[in-house]
């Protein structure tokens, strides 16, 4: 029902968009304005040092960036979707091309040929310009990137994470997982491990993953600024022309201004409860064969936290049945948000408390080398204090910290150069 439905509106939108341009077009003030603009143009181009040929090339081509801009700041396209189409849920540029293969139907009856060979040349510039940002993202994805160090147990975190998600026992409802752990420890990395070994499977429903990091948001509603998160994510997938709208500021802007733009504000503005957001979406996630992973992160450094929660628990306990959706909760275990998270959150995972006296050897073995080993033997005449790795390993709260401490030392050392004699003075 979906999909025919989609189909529908979108050819409709491609009608409507046709007959307007028609009503547009005939317009005598438009016209004049279309004459005008040209004329200045070659005018411009007459009178300058640059080849108009070349001129009207680089126009072309700076259009098509702005056409792109434009209809990826709508959604109406996405860079990282790049070409391809969903069969399933066609984005709104099948709009587009309903206008267009209307417009060359008229036109082909009117001249007796659909396109000539000037204006395949004219537009060569124009579809440069629209596949220069495509070919950008596709260049920036196909880069490799840095992997991350990460340790045994953000290793184990991230199977558990994997193993959860992929477990379907219980298909009907989403899944909820808590991590806890201190900050530093490894919670980012472990999700991000997991989510690269669940998309590495190729396995359908496709995964889209929509990584929420709410250290210090301060939004009027922290729901609005999730689902908000959340369609954008989904945009890389699919079209969100339907389920978007005007930015809240638009909006109050227009209702600010004259009569005219009220009422086109009230035209624009269209609002939908979350609860019915999020039931729509999860139809059209199923529809498109994906799935969607929603990770919440440092909810408890929000500005508002403690509402923030309350808030998202609520809306997560009516959706309990939602599919496709699924939600990892990170942060610090903290006694004012484990009721609630442990309600919402069947599923936890805890970082172990890290234990760094290997990695602090090793760096002292990496730094002191033999022949200062044995200098600081004759220098100190056996003043070595034991159990300075055990004290070191109790002042580490997390592997960030013991990764600051690292370059923090490394870069002292090689300005001290190991001249470093400590005495007690009677």
């Amino acid at each position: 029902m979906v999909t025919f439905s989609r189909y529908t509106t979108l050819i409709l939108y491609g009608v409507i968009t046709y007959i307007l341009f028609l009503i547009m077009s005939s317009v005598t003030i438009i016209q004049e304005l279309l004459l005008a603009w040209t004329n200045l143009l070659q005018k411009t181009f007459n009178t300058s040092n640059f080849t108009p040929l070349y001129g009207y090339a680089t126009l072309l081509f700076l259009a098509g960036l702005a056409v792109n801009k434009i209809a990826d700041s709508f959604s109406i396209y996405n860079s990282k979707r790049y070409w391809q189409f969903n069969w399933r849920y066609p984005s709104q540029m099948l709009s587009v091309i309903c206008t267009i293969a209307i417009w060359l139907f008229f036109e082909s009856k009117a001249t007796g040929s659909v396109v000539s060979l000037e204006l395949v040349f004219l537009y060569l510039p124009l579809i440069a310009g629209l596949a220069f940002l495509p070919v950008l993202e596709l260049f920036k994805t196909r880069t490799k990137r840095n992997t991350p160090k990460n340790n045994a147990s953000t290793r184990h975190i991230a199977k558990q994470i994997e193993k959860t998600l992929c477990d379907k026992k219980n298909p009907a409802k989403s899944k909820r997982i808590l991590i806890c752990g201190a900050f530093g420890v490894g919670k980012t990395t472990a999700i991000n491990l997991a989510v690269d070994e669940l998309k590495n499977k190729k396995e359908l429903p496709k995964l889209v993953h929509c990584n929420i990091d709410l250290w210090g948001v301060e939004a009027e509603s922290i729901i609005q600024y999730v689902l908000d998160e959340v369609l954008i994510a989904l945009s890389s997938e699919i079209d969100m022309c339907k389920f978007r709208s005007l930015p809240s500021h638009y909006i109050s802007a227009m209702n600010a201004g004259n009569t005219s733009s009220k009422i086109f504000a009230a035209f624009m503005h269209k609002p939908t409860s979350p609860d019915a957001l999020l039931k729509s979406l999860s139809d059209v996630i199923n529809t498109a064969n994906l799935r969607l992973l929603v990770t919440i992160q440092d909810l408890d450094r929000n500005q508002k936290a403690l509402d923030s929660l309350h808030a998202l628990a609520g809306l997560l306990d009516r959706l309990e049945e939602l599919q496709s959706i699924d939600y990892i909760f990170a942060g610090e275990n903290r006694p004012e948000f484990s009721d609630t998270l442990l309600r919402i959150c069947p599923i936890r995972f805890d970082f172990c408390i890290p234990n760094f006296i290997k990695q602090i050897n090793e760096l002292e073995s990496e730094l002191i080398d033999a022949d200062m080993q044995e200098y600081y033997q004759r220098a100190l005449l056996d003043q070595y204090i034991p159990g300075c790795p055990q004290l070191i390993n109790q002042l580490l709260p997390s592997f960030r910290a013991l990764h600051t401490l690292e370059e923090q030392i490394k870069s002292a050392w090689l300005e001290l150069g190991g001249e470093v004699l400590f005495y007690f003075r009677h």
